[in-house]
């Protein structure tokens, strides 16, 4: 591991787990609506009082995130492109990028609403589930063999899964449609990010795209196809805010009143930037799967602050950013330490020689090298 990859792990790991929480809070944060809705105050999912509701405003803070990526092609244009190589970044590589880009935004999107209405320590265990994902893309698009070792730590981490996910249920039978719209809508994003973390590692290792150049990309289409979906939401999708699927107007009133959701999304868009360089560093110089790796270990940290919120805040500012332990906690848990387990067995961190045969250096796949000799 050379020193990029190791600072890549360092940020993902606990820059990612701050990125995490910011847009847990945010999407927790109660106050007043511009239009006051009593179904909406009512819902189950509702933990605020008074007749607020929670700033559940999924394509406005998916477009800040994506607009925050956009800084990177600046950053790249000015000072990165003149050091590259121009087919890296010429037309070709920029069509490339498209449906990747997009389909990380979709499931940008499903991951953000699904995390309005779980709790965080339960959004972050099910991102294991990228593990799942990430090995049968490698087989698929990357053809690298997977040894039954593999196979048995996925298993494994779906075991860890389900009972993560029960653990949930046990604890909060009265949401549990919330938990289970939940559950697949994050299972359904973690297999959308899964591909487009092979697509990835196959555009920075085999066709050596800048990494600066890969997040402005991303960024730049997710953008083209978020403000246009954001208006339809607000002008003509009807819904439960304020008559629309997303109310602008009630969005940027909230803002306004609220200093918590002010210093909240103005610290989202440097973390933003700085996870998406993160990850994409990880991916050239590790792997893919290294990625889903440090993604599932934030979990335990994510859970550490939702414990710690809710027995140190006042009562009221407990129920919105923070979680209890409860009767089943313990559950969850164990399928935490589960997931834990066999994502490191995945990794070979892991092994158990006397059941599986594990690579020899002469079966692992051969160094990828530039022209500089650099390791890719």
């Amino acid at each position: 591991m050379n020193y990029k990859s190791f600072i890549g792990v360092f940020l993902k790991l606990f820059v990612g787990s701050i990125y995490y929480y910011v847009s847990k809070m945010i999407s927790r944060t109660c106050g007043y609506a511009l239009h006051f809705d009593p179904l909406s105050t009512a819902s189950d999912k509702n933990h605020c009082k008074d007749g607020q509701t929670p700033f559940t405003k999924t394509f406005f803070v998916s477009t800040v995130v994506f607009s925050s990526m956009c800084l990177a092609m600046v950053y790249f244009v000015m000072f990165r492109k003149k050091h590259v190589d121009p087919s890296t970044y010429d037309r070709r590589m920029i069509m490339l990028m498209f449906i990747p880009s997009i389909l990380e935004c979709v499931a940008f999107c499903m991951g953000i609403y699904a995390q309005s209405v779980m709790s965080l320590s339960l959004s972050m265990i099910m991102k294991g589930a990228k593990v799942v994902f990430s090995a049968i893309f490698t087989v698929t698009f990357l053809k690298r063999k997977q040894y039954p070792f593999h196979w048995f730590s996925v298993g494994l981490c779906l075991a860890g899964l389900a009972v993560a996910g029960a653990s949930e249920y046990l604890n909060n039978k009265a949401n549990a449609g919330y938990i289970i719209l939940g559950c697949s809508l994050l299972l359904a994003s973690e297999c959308m990010k899964a591909f487009h973390v092979i697509y990835d590692e196959k555009m920075l290792k085999a066709y050596k795209a800048d990494t600066l150049f890969v997040v402005g990309m991303e960024g730049i289409y997710s953008i083209i196809f978020l403000v246009p979906t954001l208006i339809l939401a607000w002008l003509v999708i009807p819904g439960s805010d304020g008559g629309s699927l997303e109310d602008l107007d009630d969005t940027f009133y909230r803002i306004s009143n609220s200093k918590i959701l002010i210093v909240l999304l103005s610290v989202l868009p440097i973390v933003v930037v700085v996870l998406a360089i993160a990850g994409v560093m990880i991916i050239k110089y590790l792997t893919g799967v290294h990625n889903a790796l440090i993604s599932v270990l934030r979990s335990v940290v994510a859970w550490a602050l939702e414990l710690i919120l809710f027995y140190s805040l006042p009562d009221y500012l407990a129920e919105q950013y923070g979680v209890p332990w409860k009767a089943f906690s313990s559950l969850k848990l164990v399928g935490f330490v589960i997931v834990i387990i066999a994502t490191l067995m995945y990794d070979g961190t892991i092994k158990i020689p006397k059941i599986f045969n594990y690579p020899t250096t002469e079966d692992s796949p051969k160094e990828v090298k530039d022209e500089t000799g650099k390791l890719y």
